[in-house]
């Protein structure tokens, strides 16, 4: 970089189907902390929904610590594609199921081709980083705490590592819902990888990181949110550091509500 000072940057390279204003659907799969009084829970959601509604029909949602049992719950969830659902569920009782879902606000920015499908793709990616990376007209934006952040037109400068790669391949749906110690190791199968949190703290734990997240949809637009200042801290809690979002990024900012946060796991629940 041409920076006085050396940056190292992270990339998160994950490959969703966006479907902004869907005809056909879309089927999206994320995870989210519930709390509800001292209660709290990690739930993955798969949630099928167009642009104006969700379809409960095709939707689930699975909630760990088992022995947490709630009745019913009003929530608000993020979708990494930016839009926002008020989901009322019972949880663990004995199953999760979601009663109601509505979407409460859909992202800015809206395209009017629907997608072809309504599952998840990817291009083939791996996960060494490469030893040069694009170059582009640089420009410089002023991220959210005044910081000049300098980005490019095809990615920012400097050498990338991939922590986690994501996509439609042969993976079962489930395939990132392990333990603690798989995620703490790292995996790799199909295309679809995960560094490890003992590699991710060790490589964050001193210098400059930024983290970037790409997302590209089935016609091969891309979208991308950057942060000036990312980090993993040592475990066992592994703690989250995703901050200084760059505004001038063309996708929505799902890292706000898990910056801080602990890494959990289906048999490790840290928050």
């Amino acid at each position: 970089p041409s920076s006085s000072t050396m940056k190292t940057l992270l990339a998160v390279v994950v490959f969703l189907t966006l479907g902004l204003q869907l005809a056909e659907g879309l089927d999206e799969s994320f995870s989210q902390i519930i709390r509800v009084g001292k209660a709290r829970v990690s739930c993955t959601f798969s949630l099928s929904y167009t642009s104006t509604s969700v379809d409960l029909s095709q939707s689930s949602a699975r909630c760990s610590p088992k022995n947490k049992r709630i009745k019913s719950t009003t929530q608000t969830l993020t979708a990494p594609s930016g839009y926002v659902f008020q989901v009322t569920m019972s949880i663990n009782k004995p199953n999760t199921k979601i009663v109601k879902a509505e979407i409460t606000e859909a992202p800015e920015k809206e395209t009017t081709e629907a997608p072809e499908k309504e599952t998840t793709t990817s291009k083939e990616e791996t996960t060494e980083a490469p030893e040069t990376t694009a170059s582009g007209e640089e420009s410089s934006t002023e991220s959210q705490e005044g910081k000049k952040v300098t980005t490019s037109e095809e990615s920012l400068p400097g050498d990338w590592v991939m922590v986690q790669a994501r996509g439609q391949h042969d993976n079962p749906g489930d395939y990132f819902e392990k333990s603690l110690a798989e995620y703490k190791a790292g995996f790799e199968a199909n295309g679809e990888s995960w560094l490890g949190l003992e590699k991710i703290a060790e490589l964050t734990a001193s210098g400059t990181w930024e983290l970037e997240v790409v997302v590209e949809d089935w016609s091969g637009e891309t979208k991308r949110a950057t942060y000036g200042d990312f980090s993993v801290g040592t475990g066992p809690r592994y703690q989250l550091t995703a901050a200084e979002y760059d505004f001038s990024s063309t996708l929505w900012d799902a890292l706000r509500y898990h910056n801080g946060a602990p890494f959990s796991t289906i048999d490790q629940d840290q928050d």
